[in-house]
């Protein structure tokens, strides 16, 4: 009789073990997926990085979008009044027009994170 308990609880540790290995197996692939996910979204976010910069080299965006930035406040030296009209009538340009705006200059600059901010901003 204690030869068949004995066996019968050596079958129930075997089992249990059993299934705890499988859990911690189990765990241990979820942990390696979820950091092959990362691993895999911080690489795109370096090639990403890598190719604007690339991109960056060859391109007047930037050039062109402080140019634009900056020739308001010239202006304001020479023509306030009318800077301060022109600035008072952008109340009537539309918020999708102001966005994009503000998306492409970003984008330009390479500010990645607003672009996401601004785009985030829009989902909800």
């Amino acid at each position: 009789m204690l030869k068949i308990l004995g066996a019968l609880g050596s079958r129930l540790v075997e089992g249990w073990l059993g299934r705890m290995a499988d859990k911690r197996s189990l765990e241990r692939a979820r942990v390696e997926a979820a950091i092959a996910r990362e691993q895999k979204l911080a690489q795109s976010e370096i090639d990403w990085d890598i190719e604007w910069a690339r991109q960056a080299q060859s391109s007047w965006k930037d050039e062109f979008f402080t140019i634009i930035l900056t020739a308001p406040l010239i202006a304001a030296a020479f023509y306030p009044n009318r800077i301060r009209e022109m600035f008072e009538n952008l109340e009537a340009v539309p918020m999708w027009w102001i966005v994009a705006w503000t998306v492409s200059v970003s984008a330009a600059f390479g500010y990645r994170k607003l672009v996401n901010l601004v785009l985030g901003l829009l989902k909800r």
